[in-house]
C-alpha cells in the first residue's frame, strides 16, 4: 500500500461532523456536503471549510460572498446523500427540506444549526480550496447533541 492509500485509510477511521454549505448567486440555489469544515477561531468567530476544486459549487464561492453552514443533525443523512452526489445536482432543491431567509439563501431548518457566513479569505491547495467563513449570525436549534456524522464510508449518531 503507497503513502496516498495508507493516508486515506487512516483519515477513514475519524468520525467527521457532516454539514450542508449553501448559497445563491444570480438567483440559482447551490449546495454541497461537505466533513471538512472546523473551527478556525472563536475571537473572531471563523470557520474553515475544504471544497473540491470540481465541485459545482466551487465557481460560485468568492470572497465576500455569502454562505450558510448547515450542521447537520441525525435525521438528515437523505439530504446528505442528495448534495454529495453530482448526479443529483440539478435537483438538490427538488425536495421539502430547504427553506430560505430574506435573501433567497437556502437553508436547512431542521439543522442542529445554521451558520450564516461571509467568505473572508480562499486558499488554493491542490485538489481544493480551503475557505476561511466570518460568522455572521447563527441559529441553535437543538440543545442536546445530535449531529450526523461519517466514519469508514458510513453515517453514524452519537
Amino acid at each position: 500500500m503507497n503513502k496516498q492509500d495508507k493516508f486515506i485509510k487512516a483519515l477513514r477511521n475519524l468520525a467527521y461532523p457532516v454539514c450542508i454549505i449553501s448559497n445563491t448567486e444570480n438567483g440559482h440555489k447551490n449546495a454541497i456536503t461537505v466533513s471538512s469544515m472546523t473551527s478556525l477561531s472563536i475571537d473572531p468567530a471563523s470557520l474553515l471549510a475544504c471544497i473540491n476544486k470540481s465541485a459545482s459549487i466551487h465557481k460560485t464561492l468568492k470572497v465576500g460572498n455569502l454562505v450558510n453552514v448547515n450542521l447537520l443533525s441525525s435525521s438528515q443523512q437523505e439530504i446528505s446523500t442528495i448534495c454529495s452526489s453530482s448526479d443529483l445536482d440539478v435537483s438538490r432543491f427538488d425536495n421539502d427540506f430547504w427553506s430560505y431567509d430574506d435573501n433567497q439563501m437556502p437553508f436547512l431548518e431542521d439543522s442542529q444549526a445554521i451558520i450564516g457566513c461571509k467568505i473572508e479569505e480562499i486558499v488554493d491547495y491542490a485538489t481544493h480550496s480551503i475557505l476561511i467563513l466570518s460568522i455572521e449570525d447563527v441559529i441553535l436549534n437543538n440543545e442536546q447533541p445530535d449531529p450526523l456524522l461519517y466514519c469508514n464510508g458510513d453515517y453514524l449518531k452519537l
